[in-house]
């Protein structure tokens, strides 16, 4: 079981990027779309040759890890910042909504200093 779900996941994974990335970019999300089976190739070669270059997948894991704890927070914030723009008019977050968005916030900053202490071994 856990083979079929690592074979099944390396290509499922880049796939689901492929088509993440191209409706961030406004381009077709076709399976057919030269673009879209471009950027799932490219992808894909990324991963043969990480996990060909003796690269141990704990690494890159743990990186993985680590780039979540720094950009949680980042991401959590930036959004609360733009649902209070004056740009949104009447959809602008209500009081309730930014205490409860400050709330989400905190926990995000506690969820990734816990990570990265786990991470760098703090914890």
């Amino acid at each position: 079981g856990l083979f079929a779900a690592g074979i099944s996941s390396a290509t499922t994974a880049p796939l689901a990027s492929a088509y993440a990335l191209c409706g961030i970019m406004g381009w077709s999300v076709n399976l057919r779309s030269r673009a879209f089976r471009i950027i799932w190739f490219t992808i894909l070669v990324i991963g043969i040759i990480i996990s060909s270059v003796g690269i141990k997948p704990v690494t890159v894991i743990w990186f993985a890890q680590v780039a979540n704890g720094i950009l949680l927070p980042v991401i959590a914030g930036f959004l609360w910042w733009l649902c209070q723009s004056p740009l949104l008019g009447k959809y602008r977050n209500s009081l309730l909504q930014n205490i409860l968005a400050a709330i989400i916030f905190l926990i995000s900053v506690v969820l990734s200093g816990r990570s990265l202490g786990s991470a760098f071994g703090f914890w």
